[in-house]
């Protein structure tokens, strides 16, 4: 049963299964977005806690799978296109992924090409008050790339296995970092989106982040809350059972060890 739940049959199935579950919850309401224009749905719980549970490799494929299914088949976007409600989500798994496997690195450049290209957008100087907290949280990936910064981050969040109650705080972080990914991601592909196609104005639009500023933080760290509370109750149901290897460790197909050689601290 144990080489069968390592092999990579076994991780595609759970691909197909997960997918269609983050298909599903993209459907449900979490809560209504600042200033009523729309909501958060469950997707954004899913896309990190599958991306957690499955790795970068299978857990974003997931996500990009049940997402794309949504957009094409229920418009889940709306005003928001075709496009971001699949690539946002899709860089909060393969970050929540990389941060369990280890590999900040990568992390780090999806925020460094997120933030440039958010600076270069028709509202980067208008609006640049909207990444306050996405620096945040690159700054705090910076920390992880290091070898001394990263000891002194993990001896207080250090990630236990055999004590699910005292892992709160590195679930808490990871979920903090990948959820602003997400943010991050989203917010700079509508930049454009509602600039270059739907036909916003640079003044309306800048306006609009800027009176954000303050809420998304809230509706992020609500969702934090969130997903640590399933990663939490997800580690408590699987504990003492086979499939408690996936919240352990990944098959090496499904981490990127081979695909980008080991890092140096």
């Amino acid at each position: 049963m144990t080489n069968s739940i390592q092999s990579n049959t076994f991780y595609w199935a759970l691909t197909g299964i997960f997918g269609a579950l983050h298909l599903v919850m993209t459907m449900v309401p979490l809560f209504v977005l600042s200033g009523g224009s729309g909501f958060i749905s469950m997707g954004l719980v899913s896309s990190i806690v599958i991306g957690f549970v499955l790795g970068p490799f299978y857990g974003t494929i997931a996500v990009l799978l049940g997402s794309v299914l949504g957009v094409f088949i229920f418009n889940i976007g709306g005003i928001l296109g075709p496009i971001i409600p699949v690539i946002a989500p899709v860089a909060g798994a393969l970050i929540a992924g990389c941060l369990k496997i280890g590999r900040p690195r990568i992390v780090f450049g999806i925020y460094v090409l997120g933030l440039i290209a958010f600076l270069l957008s028709p509202i980067g100087l208008t609006a640049t008050v909207y990444i306050w907290m996405h620096t945040i949280a690159a700054v705090l990936v910076l920390l992880l790339m290091f070898k001394k910064s990263s000891n002194w981050l993990n001896s207080r969040v250090e990630f236990k296995k055999d004590d699910i109650e005292g892992n709160v705080l590195p679930v808490l972080l990871m979920s903090f970092i990948a959820l602003l990914g997400d943010s991050l991601i989203g917010g700079t592909l509508a930049a454009y989106w509602f600039i270059h196609i739907v036909g916003f104005s640079v003044g309306d639009l800048s306006a609009w982040y800027v009176g954000a500023t303050i809420l998304y933080p809230l509706e992020r760290i609500a969702v934090t809350v969130v997903v640590t509370a399933v990663i939490i109750a997800l580690m408590r149901a699987l504990r003492g059972t086979q499939l408690s290897i996936l919240l352990e460790n990944t098959p090496k197909s499904m981490r990127l060890d081979e695909l980008h050689g080991d890092e140096a601290s």
